[in-house]
């Protein structure tokens, strides 16, 4: 089987590319978290450095919390209407980001960061969580180490993109305009789910010369 095999089922699945889009989601929230929360804590909310530690554990505690939910969620929603809501989320909370950053007090600020980094983990969580399932639903046994290959490195290929802008733009033009840009780096992968994203399952079945792969369905 061609190496690129993985990327190419990926080309041909409406849910994977969906769920390529919605990488890009997942890597901005992530570049901010991870880049810029240190300069927020220390720098511009003026809080001690064990802060910091609360503000990457409110997060992560977000992200858990959907994570623990998850499978009785998906259960009576469905991967479509989980995972695309968590990239409707994502968007509004970095714009509250972004609001938080050029307006929000030291005191204020602090709670409206807790909050926002809570949000974020938790809508994260409501694209990561999922994406494994349309992974193993888009493969059969011979195609599934491509296809998880491919989105290995295709969602870091979205973290290429993000952290620079989060460290870089935050550098130069400061922490607000970070968060916008990723802010629109966001809307952009969400709109490419949404679109991507069939709202009913095709009716035709892919096939090769060497083996089948299975139905693409919706949940």
């Amino acid at each position: 089987m061609a190496p690129d095999q993985g990327a190419r089922i990926f080309w041909r699945n409406r849910r994977l590319r969906s769920l390529l889009a919605l990488n890009l989601v997942v890597a901005a929230p992530t570049a901010l978290v991870l880049v810029n929360t240190v300069i927020y804590v220390r720098d511009v909310l003026h809080r001690p450095d064990a802060d910091l530690a609360l503000a990457l554990a409110c997060f992560g505690i977000g992200s858990m919390i959907v994570a623990l939910s998850a499978p009785r969620v998906l259960d009576r929603f469905g991967d479509r209407a989980v995972m695309l809501s968590g990239a409707a989320v994502i968007p509004l909370a970095l714009a509250g980001a972004t609001a938080m950053t050029f307006l929000a007090s030291p005191d204020t600020g602090w709670w409206l960061l807790l909050a926002l980094w809570v949000l974020l983990g938790a809508a994260n969580s409501t694209i990561l969580t999922p994406s494994a399932r349309l992974l193993r639903d888009a493969s059969d046994e011979h195609t599934r180490p491509y296809v998880f290959t491919a989105q290995f490195s295709l969602s870091h290929a979205c973290y290429i993109l993000t952290y620079p802008v989060a460290g870089w733009v935050g550098a130069q033009a400061g922490l607000g305009w970070a968060a916008l840009a990723l802010a629109i780096i966001a809307i952009i992968g969400s709109a490419g789910a949404f679109l991507s994203w069939p709202r009913q399952p095709p009716v035709q079945v892919t096939a090769s010369a060497t083996h089948k792969e299975p139905v693409e369905h919706s949940r």
